[in-house]
């Protein structure tokens, strides 16, 4: 596996030059993080096909980018993964409503489930009932890891969104299904995280969140991730919105207690957003958090 990342400071700055070493290695997926405005303007996933003819575009809107130089604003983040045996699928599907979650999550796991996916990258709309949507995607695919999060926004006023190719939409729900069994996906949660209801998605039931508690936070979901070997990878990073803003200049050093302890020889990327998908500590399966801070860690041995 490898992996290459730019940040580019908008779709002007997406030149030949500065998508060459993503381009290197010939990706068979590109990770795409950005401001709504950003990533829904038109020209953005154009010429990133453009770019990169054969490769699969997904991501979603944020609420602050993180890379593996740290936290970032209004930044475009781009993240190539190659695979020896990429053992890849990505399903998207559309929600009619909110309470179309479940049926969604439904369709999304009996997609995957015929290749026998191992572990699961799942990319959400805002305003939808997410927690409905990740059960039912996770008793659709037992024994699979399923990671991700919810889009961000920056304000109020700004639409969250997802991307699949040329589709960014408000209401579509992508979903990278990985079947390669040489691929391995170790995923954790921070104990200051907890499962999401429909009012900690919508910001009307916030906690007292205190930047050191935070931090601690930052420090004890490490301690869930045993990566052994020198197998490079890729970290994704999930951090919520509500804990940027807590943070303010201390989101750095919460990035940088990760990539310190996990080590230079992976890319680093993600984004600050809604919910966290991830592993309930207790029973292993997956669940929808706010407030945390969410760990996956692929790699292909």
């Amino acid at each position: 596996m490898q992996a290459r990342q730019v940040r580019l400071t908008g779709i002007e700055a997406a030149t030949s030059a500065s998508l060459a070493p993503l381009q290197a290695i010939e990706p068979h997926l590109l990770l795409v993080f950005a401001p709504p405005s950003l990533l829904a303007h038109s020209d953005l996933s154009s010429r990133l096909r453009v770019a990169f003819p054969t490769a699969e575009l997904v991501g979603c809107s944020t609420g602050g980018e993180i890379s593996s130089d740290g936290c970032h604003e209004q930044s475009l983040l781009l993240t190539a993964l190659a695979f020896e045996n990429p053992g890849m699928r990505i399903i998207s599907t559309r929600v009619a409503n909110a309470d179309d979650a479940r049926e969604a999550g439904e369709r999304l796991g009996n997609a995957l489930r015929p290749l026998g996916v191992r572990s699961v990258l799942c990319f959400v709309p805002r305003g939808i009932r997410g927690a409905e949507l990740v059960q039912a995607l996770a008793r659709s695919l037992p024994g699979a890891k399923v990671a991700g999060g919810m889009a961000g926004i920056y304000s109020a006023d700004e639409n969250a969104c997802t991307l699949h190719n040329l589709v960014v939409a408000a209401d579509q729900i992508v979903a990278i299904g990985f079947s390669n069994s040489r691929l391995t996906a170790q995923v954790a949660i921070g104990p200051a995280a907890k499962l999401a209801t429909k009012d900690d998605q919508d910001g009307a039931s916030a906690p007292d969140l205190r930047a050191t508690a935070l931090l601690d936070d930052a420090t004890d979901v490490l301690q869930a991730i045993a990566v052994n070997g020198n197998e490079p990878g890729l970290v994704l990073l999930v951090s919520d919105v509500r804990r940027k803003a807590t943070l303010v200049s201390q989101r750095k050093d919460e990035v940088a207690s990760i990539t310190g302890a996990l080590g230079e020889r992976h890319v680093y990327a993600g984004f600050h957003g809604t919910a966290q998908i991830s592993a309930d500590p207790a029973t292993g399966k997956a669940a929808l958090y706010c407030y945390g801070l969410s760990v996956c860690v692929l790699r292909e041995a």
